[in-house]
């Protein structure tokens, strides 16, 4: 079973744009969100 505390680190903040997903919608990937794309 999960502990809650992890819960949270597991989550991904789809309202604010990260690096990652960022350099993943410039290189043409599929892993990214539309916040990742306009900050892109």
């Amino acid at each position: 079973m999960s502990r809650p505390e992890n819960d949270a680190a597991l989550r991904i903040d789809t309202s604010r744009p990260h690096p990652a997903r960022m350099y993943d919608w410039f290189l043409g990937g599929k892993d990214n969100y539309p916040v990742d794309e306009a900050m892109g």
